[in-house]
């Protein structure tokens, strides 16, 4: 059973519950408030740093994984944020306080106006990929954050139907790396038109 669920001999929780936990990191939920709604896992913050120090930038991180090809109304949003996570590493020579670098991205289709509230909209078809490593140095150099944007283009032409109509609209913080993706993702996608702007997240905290 554990080798068809993809899970390894020492590993003691499953590979959903792992997707979960780095999902609500990506959410910028703190350990504690992972904890309080994951509580039936009987999980602890060092069961959380441990997964967040183990994973592996080499590895895919999908979520939300489906077998169809999305039909996508006009646009694709593809939101992307970076994080870093404080945590300790433990080694035979001592414990040392290191940061996690953390990028994710979301991508969806839109609004769901079946499921959206006037106080709660919910996004369609999303999707999310995830890469982690240790303080990269293509973000510090502003380079062409090769691995992420494989990853990132695999998601987007695996799942979703693309076709020449199809308008990509980019979504960060305003950090010059996020902004580049914009242009990769022209460079990819040179019949498309491909768009650039701050998340109303990010937005609206610059007035408050």
């Amino acid at each position: 059973m554990d080798k068809l669920l993809g899970i390894e001999k020492w590993q003691r929780i499953d590979n959903c519950v792992v997707k979960k936990i780095l999902s609500f990191i990506g959410n910028k939920k703190t350990y504690q408030d992972i904890l309080d709604t994951m509580e039936h896992v009987k999980i602890c913050t060092k069961t959380i740093s441990n997964i967040m120090k183990n994973a592996k930038i080499d590895k895919e991180y999908y979520l939300n994984k489906t077998d169809k090809k999305i039909k996508i109304p006009h646009t694709l949003y593809i939101q992307i944020d970076g994080t870093y996570l404080k945590m300790w590493n433990e080694k035979k020579t001592g414990k040392k306080k290191i940061k996690k670098h953390s990028i994710f991205s979301t991508v969806y289709t839109g609004f769901d106006e079946t499921k959206s509230t006037e106080k709660r909209p919910v996004i369609a078809n999303k999707l999310g990929v995830i890469e982690l490593d240790n303080i990269p140095e293509y973000i510090k150099k502003n380079s062409k954050l090769t691995n992420f944007v494989n990853k990132l283009l695999t998601l987007i032409t695996s799942y979703y139907d693309i076709n020449d109509n199809i308008e990509f609209m980019v979504l960060g913080d305003g950090a010059p790396w996020i902004k580049n993706m914009a242009k990769f993702i022209q460079e990819y996608f040179p019949k498309n038109k491909v768009h650039y702007t701050i998340d109303k997240f990010h937005l609206t905290s610059r007035f408050k």
